[in-house]
């Protein structure tokens, strides 16, 4: 572990395993505390960030903490501008699926009526749209608030094990960790889709003023359908949790740029 008992500043350069000081070291040895090379703690290793200048950027990135999380958050750069830019993409996607999903009630409704009877699908599809635009955002703000908690959180964690988090690294790791929150997005539309598509319930008929016959849907069907979204949906916060556990167990004694 570093020595004293001072926490050493964000510019000093720590073996990212134990975090041994290794200022003055040469960068062909190995840490003198847990035998991991020096080169593999420099902060040139840490090449992996979020482009956006780049049409496949986030696909990248979001790929590669999907796939490899450990290997990710070892060789992630720790830069708050550009990990705040993959969390905004990473909830704008989350917040378009959260908003498909809204929209799969309605998508039911209609199925189960089967005619427009009065303007009624009409008046429905209306009121879906504005729910799902509002779902929409209301994901996008709330994940985002739930971002700022964690790596407030993440802080703490670091103080209580004494580990180097600082508010930049808790925002990296926070930020890269918000690929989860799209697998329980992508869960989430597929239950709805799968639920809102299934065969329509044997329910009564009514006949309307033109004399069509239509299917009344049960009530609790697409109650069952509302409800199930969001609980589904809580599959995204395991996995944003998970990304995030790694993240900080990998970036603990992580070296910024200029560290030496």
């Amino acid at each position: 572990m570093s020595t004293g008992t001072s926490k050493p500043a964000p510019d000093v350069l720590l073996c990212e395993r134990c975090g041994y000081v290794l200022s003055g070291l040469p960068v062909e040895a190995t840490c003198p505390e847990c035998g991991k090379a020096i080169a593999e703690s420099l902060p040139s290793v840490r090449t992996l960030a979020y482009e956006p200048k780049r049409g496949m950027g986030w696909v990248r990135v979001a790929v590669r903490m999907v796939r490899s999380p450990l290997a990710g958050y070892e060789t992630v750069t720790i830069d708050v501008a550009r990990a705040r830019g993959f969390a905004m993409r990473s909830f704008a996607v989350v917040g378009v699926m959260a908003g498909l999903a809204a929209l799969m009630p309605w998508v039911y409704e209609v199925r189960a009526r089967g005619v427009d009877a009065g303007g009624v699908l009409t008046g429905l599809l209306n009121q879906a749209l504005r729910v799902s635009l509002l779902v929409m955002l209301g994901a996008f703000v709330l994940l985002w608030l739930v971002m700022l908690i964690e790596r407030a959180g993440s802080r703490m964690i670091g103080l209580t094990h004494r580990w180097r988090i600082t508010s930049e690294v808790a925002y990296c790791v926070c930020a890269y960790a918000s690929v989860g929150w799209i697998i329980g997005g992508l869960a989430a539309l597929v239950w709805s889709v799968v639920y809102a598509c299934r065969s329509l319930p044997v329910g009564s008929t009514v006949t309307t003023a033109a004399g069509a016959v239509v299917t009344r849907p049960r009530g609790d069907d697409s109650l069952v359908l509302l409800l199930g979204v969001p609980v589904v949906f809580l599959i995204g916060l395991f996995g944003y949790e998970l990304l995030v556990y790694i993240g900080l167990r990998r970036c603990k004694f992580a070296n910024v740029e200029g560290a030496r």
